[in-house]
């Protein structure tokens, strides 16, 4: 199959699978330099505060519902990663542990539940991961802490 090359003029052999518009490199450069891409980001088409954090959404922007208001809401029947992500959002990441009182910023933090009730959002405690494994080891040999 021939095709013209964009660029040059010349004629380009091709398989009728391809769809090569240029012949060379070459001539795919000095295309790019000589045909302005024409998109909605020129510089230009838009204010420069549309896109600067912090900018308040338009009146007629539409904002999904979240939490209990999400048509997908499954309240106390979520599996054990939502009741995580629920606690990340309304407490953020644990930085310390109330067990042992470390802060250092290498380890890692995780939130602990403390009687297996995932829906209770007051039955979680910071805990080091360290921490975090000595309590359910403790807990599933029926062992004091």
């Amino acid at each position: 199959m021939e095709n013209i090359c964009a660029t040059c003029k010349k004629v380009i052999l091709k398989k009728s699978w391809e769809k090569r518009k240029f012949c060379s490199k070459d001539c795919y450069k000095i295309y790019q330099k000589t045909h302005i891409n024409k998109g909605c980001f020129q510089i230009g088409n838009h204010p420069k505060t549309q896109f600067k954090k912090g900018n308040p959404k338009p009146k007629n922007a539409y904002s999904f519902p979240f939490g209990e208001k999400h048509p997908m809401w499954k309240g106390n029947n979520a599996k054990y990663s939502a009741f995580h992500m629920r606690l990340k959002e309304r407490f953020g990441y644990p930085k310390e542990c109330k067990v042992c009182g470390t802060t250092d910023k290498k380890k890692r933090y995780e939130w602990a539940n403390l009687t297996g009730k995932l829906c209770d959002i007051n039955d979680y405690k910071r805990m080091c991961h360290s921490c975090h494994k000595k309590y359910d080891w403790a807990i599933k040999l029926n062992r004091p802490l």
